[in-house]
This record gives C-alpha cells, structure tokens and sequence, in this order.
C-alpha cells in the first residue's frame, strides 16, 4: 500500500499519535482501500480548489483507534471515508466555506476550528447529505455542533 492519488499516500490516512503511544494497529483492511482510493481523490479536488497541499491530521481509524479517541459509533473514519485535515494556504474556517460552495459532493463538512472534518456517505444507496456544521468545544463538556460554518 503507497499512493492512492497523485498527492496522497496511504501513510497520511493510518498515521496516528494515539495509535503510536497506544500501540494500537491502524492499518486499513484491503476491503476498504477502494473507499480510501475515493476519499483521496475526493480530497485531490480540495487540494486542487485551494491550489495549496492538504495536511491531513486524521484520516482512517480501526475501531480500537476511534474507541481511543472517543469518536462515533458511526463515524465515517471506521470506513475509511473521512478526514480531518487543515491548509497552510488559508484558515480553516475559510477553508470550510470554500469546501461548502465548490460543488464537491459530501456527506458531512464539519468546520472544527483548527481543522475541517471532511466525510462521504458510507451507504452507497443513501445520497449524501451535504450536512454542514460547525464544532462548539466547551471544556468538560461535551462537544456541541451546530447547524453551518460559524
């Protein structure tokens, strides 16, 4: 496993500080690698809308990495169809709203102030639906989204 697209390799999507410190095993299974070939060149087309490289801080998780960091049930991660990522071209609020009028097809957008979450539908018949939000981070709380990028 290496490149997925022109830009991306699949290091970028399994790389993980949680799974490292906790010696959990994120490597994708090959059932998924057409998902993650999908995702990559999904995000190709961010990457080329921005004219500027994606850094990607989170991208696949096995389902003992997002128990760790105490992510969805149903999380696109687990699919191996999303990524949190940010830009060193532009802010990632900016980022989000250019993401949300580009046309590009997807599932959820969820601006999280020092990145954006970018996910696809992970049922093939349900059509995508374009949800977009944004994180509300209160310490001890639990993280509220909001309907839009605010």
């Amino acid at each position: 496993m290496g490149n997925l697209s022109p830009n991306f390799d699949t290091s970028e999507f399994t790389r993980s500080r949680t799974a490292t410190k906790r010696g959990i095993d994120n490597s994708i299974p090959e059932t998924l690698m057409p998902n993650l070939e999908k995702l990559a060149y999904t995000l190709e087309r961010i990457r080329t809308s921005i004219n500027g490289p994606i850094i990607i801080t989170s991208g696949y998780r096995s389902p003992e990495l997002n128990t760790a960091e105490d992510g969805s049930t149903r999380s696109a991660h687990c699919h191996a169809l999303a990524a949190d990522f940010h830009t060193p071209v532009m802010d990632c609020k900016l980022l989000a709203k250019m993401i949300r009028g580009s046309g590009i097809s997807f599932d959820q957008l969820i601006y999280e102030g020092s990145w954006v979450h970018f996910g696809l539908a992970t049922n093939k018949r349900r059509k995508p639906r374009q949800e977009i939000l944004t994180a509300v981070f209160t310490p001890g709380k639990k993280t509220k989204y909001i309907s839009g990028i605010e």
